[in-house]
């Protein structure tokens, strides 16, 4: 294998961080037997069966390199073609571990994040109560300098918890 101990993936994995139950170096590979590396389940779905990102995704070793690649993006541009400079690959099916290129789309950065299903963007901002089940209202929001809400009746209950606490501390 051409990674080292210590080798850093694309998003900031290191090989041991990946699973090495199946290790898998592309150049001698042919077509055929990398695709085998994915499990074809009867959603369609092609889960990678080889090494995995600490984040779900498939990872690969490019032989003659020292990177890993991204599995699902390996085999886009391997079936499909390449991929803009600056453009990212959507899951339209949420399986990270899918590499069907059926199941992948082009998209920006920002259509990314805001893909139903991604832990940031503008779909947050659609929520009318906090996980409590308080309002997010213009009298219990509180907005931070850097746009995120904050439950005002929440943030007073932590308050007064941190108070009693830090009470019986001194008493003790």
């Amino acid at each position: 294998m051409s990674m080292k101990s210590g080798d850093k993936a694309e998003g900031g994995a290191t090989v041991e961080d990946l699973d090495d139950d199946a290790e898998h170096d592309l150049g001698e590979t042919p077509e055929e037997e990398l695709l085998e590396q994915a499990k074809k389940r009867d959603d369609a779905c092609w889960l990678w069966k080889a090494a995995r990102h600490p984040g779900g995704y498939g990872a690969i070793a490019v032989k003659g390199s020292r990177r890993i690649a991204l599995a699902h993006r390996y085999i886009y541009e391997l079936l499909v073609g390449p991929i803009p400079n600056g453009m990212q690959l959507d899951h339209l099916c949420r399986q990270r571990g899918c590499v069907n290129p059926a199941h992948l789309r082009v998209v920006t950065s920002k259509e990314n994040s805001n893909a139903p299903g991604s832990k940031c963007g503008s779909h947050f901002r659609l929520k009318t109560h906090c996980p409590k089940g308080h309002p997010y209202d213009s009298g219990n929001t509180y907005i931070w300098r850097a746009g995120a809400r904050v439950c005002r009746a929440c943030k007073s209950e932590k308050a007064k918890r941190d108070w009693a606490r830090k009470r019986q501390e001194r008493a003790a």
